[in-house]
């Protein structure tokens, strides 16, 4: 019964994207319906802004069906320019429909569509590349599979501290004498959101990531200076670099450097 759960609870996304298409089919007047604020509590030019912003994201739409990367490209520059939350929202369901075909289909594809739309906005939020994010998420979760990830949604084997609530499991650690099996207390969350967004914190802040931080451009270089830190696996870095290239995660980092265009709406 809790597979069958869990399964409903990854395809309730995926349901949601194909829901989408229907229901957008005049996005701009949908949109200005639901996230158009009233004269009298918003400023004009705010209201102009936010107006802007649904047609891009409407021609966004209708450009990724006869050109996907072009589209593509343009929803990735609303996600980040875009203050609604709204219509992040709306952007990251669309950028799902255009890749979600590009996966497996199954766990692998169930997976990508539940932590997308959390990874995107942790990205622009943190300034950190999707790439990354997604990779890590699907190497130490085992895509979303892994007791720690199932039962108490920690996607990113985050260790808890003494005041946090945590779980006791086993984990492989690696050093120069080999590798060996110990037990840690690992941090649980309500939600894969709420690890999502922790783990975007935790990199963006953490003096360990410094040197990382500084190649947030370039994804293979963030990897080379996170790999050591975060992970004790010599070859953790091979790993992540052979998942983001193997499903083209690498497809939406583009969102890292339009965000130094600055916001809009």
């Amino acid at each position: 019964m809790e597979r069958i759960a869990l399964t409903a609870r990854l395809l309730l996304p995926l349901a949601l994207v194909w829901t989408m298409v229907d229901l957008t089919q005049d996005l701009g007047a949908r949109l200005a319906v639901i996230t158009a604020p009233t004269a009298e509590s918003q400023p004009r030019p705010i209201i102009q802004m936010r107006r802007s912003m649904m047609e891009r994201l409407s021609s966004a739409r209708v450009r990724g069906a006869s050109d996907p990367l072009t589209g593509e490209r343009q929803l990735i520059d609303v996600f980040s320019a875009a203050r609604d939350p709204q219509i992040r929202d709306r952007a990251a369901f669309f950028l799902l429909e255009l890749a979600v075909n590009d996966w497996p289909s199954g766990y692998r594809r169930d997976f990508l569509t539940e932590i997308v739309p959390g990874a995107l906005e942790s990205a622009r939020t943190h300034q950190l590349p999707v790439s990354v994010i997604l990779a890590q998420a699907i190497l130490e979760s085992g895509w979303g599979r892994s007791q720690l990830a199932e039962k108490h949604h920690n996607l990113f084997g985050v260790k808890a501290g003494s005041l946090q609530a945590s779980t006791t499991l086993p984990t492989l650690e690696a050093s120069n004498t080999g590798v060996r099996i110990q037990y840690a207390a690992f941090r649980t969350f309500d939600s894969p959101l709420e690890s999502i967004a922790q783990h975007g914190n935790l990199i963006a802040t953490d003096h360990r990531y410094a040197s990382a931080r500084d190649h947030t451009g370039n994804w293979r270089q963030f990897v080379a200076e996170l790999a050591p830190v975060y992970a004790s696996d010599p070859a953790y870095a091979g790993h992540l670099t052979q998942i983001i290239t193997q499903y083209d995660l690498d497809r939406w980092d583009g969102l890292v450097q339009g965000r130094a265009a600055g916001e809009h709406a």
